[in-house]
């Protein structure tokens, strides 16, 4: 990679702030491990939550860690930019320089409620492009998904969405952050296509303009990402690109933290193998 940097790290859920402290805490992060993807709730916004809170960034900072992005559900409501803030502020709190919001409707369990409309949803990312530069953060994350109730979900709706969002931020540098796009590879993308020509494409691919996340699921066999890596190697210049094993549909015991720096491992050798 062109004078640019791969970060490798763990994405991380916790069910209750606390039981988030208490690893973070522990002894089972790998010495060699120092950057975090964190999904919290709204849990974490109880005055009870506070003095975990400030463990966690405690003991971040003392390992010279850090929790790169702060990752929050974010219903779509009449409160919506209250809950913006509410993910920024704890991003800030633990000292975050990123935030992804997942956008998604007020109930989810309605097999036939419209998707979430593109223009609002545009709306609601330039206000989070705003308060994210006041906390101060650096990034505000766009994750594409395989659901098309929740866009961006086509490479087409990525590409409107990030050509407005960087047009916005290039009109006021001073007091917006930074757009970018994080990949979750354990989507199932295979019924991505281009809408002007019906072509299958990775999102990879189509979010590398602007990428600098990828989450990789546990159970994910490495070949395909290593070769598209490779290819990103002399696309991502002067970018850092973090890779988050994806540990978020359980919290952490020590097999599974062990498994997820075995992949680790085995992708950093495959990319010095070159």
């Amino acid at each position: 990679m062109v004078d640019s940097e791969i970060q490798f790290g763990l994405a991380l859920s916790f069910a209750e702030p606390r039981d988030a402290a208490t690893f973070f805490t522990g002894d089972l992060i790998p010495t060699d491990l120092n950057s975090f993807s964190l999904f919290v709730n709204e849990s974490w916004l109880k005055p009870s939550a506070q003095k975990d809170i400030q463990a966690i960034e405690d003991v971040v900072l003392a390992r010279t860690s850090n929790i790169r992005t702060l990752v929050g559900q974010i219903p779509i409501d009449d409160q919506v930019e209250t809950r913006l803030v509410n993910l920024c502020t704890l991003a800030n709190q633990v000292s975050a320089t990123d935030v992804l919001p997942h956008f998604c409707r007020i109930s989810r369990e309605e097999e036939n409620a419209p998707p979430i409309d593109f223009h609002g949803l545009v709306t609601h990312y330039k206000y989070l492009l705003e308060i994210a530069h006041t906390y101060p953060l650096t990034h505000v994350l766009v994750q594409p998904t395989d659901n098309h109730a929740s866009p961006p979900s086509t490479p087409d709706q990525l590409r409107i969405l990030m050509e407005v969002l960087h047009a916005h931020h290039e009109s006021a540098p001073d007091v917006t952050a930074i757009p970018s796009c994080s990949v979750n590879t354990a989507f199932d993308f295979a019924e991505w296509r281009l809408d002007s020509d019906w072509e299958p494409v990775s999102p990879i691919a189509a979010a590398t303009p602007y990428l600098s996340q990828i989450n990789l699921s546990l159970s994910q066999g490495l070949e395909q990402i290593v070769d598209e890596l490779f290819v990103l190697k002399e696309r991502l210049v002067h970018r850092t690109l973090s890779i988050f094993v994806d540990l978020t549909d359980a919290e952490p015991n020590s097999r599974r933290i062990g498994e997820a720096n075995d992949k680790i491992v085995r992708i950093r050798r495959a990319l010095n193998a070159e």
